[in-house]
């Protein structure tokens, strides 16, 4: 709050400056302190105060709560529930629900007639391309985790790949180039042969097989 505080008098300064040539940054810049300040007092308000039997929900429901009041405002909003595996469940927390909120209201802004909340894997998004980084602690009792999507093949999967071909003695040449892993023959069986171990023992990421012919 000091720091917002500290923008807001130094966009007064500027504001007091007749003729400013920063006048309409300096509007700009008010408004979004006035924004930040309305979310920072919103965040200092949550509390952590037991939600009885709804403590812990369905991440289904919790997004149906979110989006419920969203739904006034003439975009139809659809919370698709469907994909594979047990549903998640997760804490209802006042910080989480603000800040799915958030998402979207800000989807909201830029649909035009609809918003579909929904699993990534739906989207072709495999839980194995996500690479979950260490988890932090955040403000009022939360904790926050980023969350990377791998593109292409580390170098060391790679390596493990290209071991694996080899150890299955069919006359194949594997090689790395670059994020890729290039397996190529003369008889299509042979590389298909290849796809079927694969598909079979599959690495730690998801594999895309490609036709370069």
């Amino acid at each position: 709050m000091k720091f917002v505080a500290a923008i807001v008098l130094l966009a007064a300064s500027f504001a007091a400056q007749a003729d400013s040539p920063l006048a309409d940054d300096v509007t700009l810049l008010r408004e979004q302190v006035d924004r930040c300040r309305g979310i920072l007092a919103k965040l200092t308000s949550l509390d952590d105060e037991e939600a009885g039997f709804f403590k812990t929900m369905t991440l289904g429901h919790l997004l149906e709560e979110v989006a419920a009041p969203q739904r006034a405002f003439g975009v139809e909003i659809d919370v698709d529930r469907q994909g594979e595996g047990p549903e998640p469940a997760c804490r209802r927390s006042p910080g989480l629900l603000y800040g799915l909120s958030n998402l979207v209201d800000n989807a909201l802004d830029f649909a035009v007639r609809k918003v579909v909340i929904e699993r990534m894997i739906k989207r072709g998004v495999e839980p194995k391309a996500m690479d979950p980084q260490k988890v932090e602690e955040a403000t009022h009792k939360t904790v926050r985790q980023k969350v990377k999507l791998k593109s292409g093949i580390d170098k060391d999967t790679a390596k493990t790949i290209q071991k694996a071909i080899k150890d299955l003695k069919l006359k194949v040449n594997a090689s790395i180039q670059g994020d890729a892993l290039r397996v190529t023959s003369s008889k299509k069986d042979e590389l298909q042969a290849v796809i079927a171990h694969l598909k079979a023992n599959p690495p730690g990421i998801p594999l895309q097989f490609n036709n370069y012919r």
